[in-house]
């Protein structure tokens, strides 16, 4: 899966575990989450999504923004 990659190497490049990678960007999308600008509420409404969703929302808008 293309997140596993993603995890391992952000983990590589920072000397950390990929436990500890996942468990950072968690924290930071619970912070998203609880400043949220109407963006993410739009996106996401009151939910905080999981990394795989965040990643997911993030990868369909910058192609629906830069590919069609």
């Amino acid at each position: 899966m293309m997140t596993d990659d993603l995890f391992e190497r952000i983990a590589e490049m920072n000397g950390v575990s990929i436990e500890e990678v996942k468990e950072e960007m968690q924290k930071s999308i619970q912070e998203a989450a609880m400043n949220a600008s109407p963006e993410f509420r739009e996106s996401f409404g009151d939910e905080v999504p999981s990394i795989e969703d965040f990643l997911s929302a993030i990868t369909s808008n910058l192609t629906d923004t830069f590919v069609n």
